[in-house]
């Protein structure tokens, strides 16, 4: 056989074997997709799928008039903010930072449970959010309500976060 029919014979051989890797991986895929995900697995999912949800409400605060961001703070016993381009470019960025986050929840939530590795790392960020809010929440002369309000959802939350994690982490571990 000449060199040639064998580079081809060769090529096409390698091909083919990419090819089969490539068919099982997606039947693996498939077969991954189509388990069903272990109990602990599961209320991870639901409790970011909730927290995704709260967080991403917060598109309605980003969105809603002026008119209506004064009536909300009046409501709340607080100043409202004054009508300059960067208090406006302030609250509606703040507020979509926390949508940004629902959406990395999202994502997260689909992807169980390949993206397990990035709950805790995201929970510990939510509990240091917390603290930060905390932190300004009490500079900033905020009312004690609002404050504990958002330190304790942002840092329990973070909190269930990184315990589930482990939960499941240990699970998934012990069934290997």
């Amino acid at each position: 056989m000449s060199k040639s029919c064998q580079f081809a014979d060769d090529y096409s051989s390698s091909l083919l074997d990419l090819r089969i890797t490539h068919e099982k991986r997606i039947k693996e895929s498939q077969q991954k997709r189509n388990m069903k995900p272990s109990p602990r697995i599961a209320w991870l999912v639901r409790w970011l799928y909730l927290v995704a949800v709260v967080q991403s409400s917060a598109l309605f605060a980003a969105l809603m008039p002026d008119s209506w961001a004064d009536a909300c703070a009046e409501f709340m016993g607080v100043t409202p903010l004054p009508h300059t381009p960067l208090a406006g470019y302030l609250a509606r960025l703040s507020s979509m930072m926390y949508v940004a986050h629902g959406a990395t929840l999202i994502i997260v939530a689909r992807n169980m449970p390949q993206s397990l590795f990035m709950v805790r790392p995201l929970g510990c960020v939510n509990s240091l959010l917390g603290c930060f809010m905390l932190a300004i929440d009490l500079a900033e002369g905020m009312p004690i309500v609002w404050t504990w309000i958002e330190f304790t959802a942002l840092t329990a939350n973070g909190v269930i976060m990184m315990v589930m994690a482990r939960r499941c982490e240990t699970a998934e571990k012990n069934v290997m």
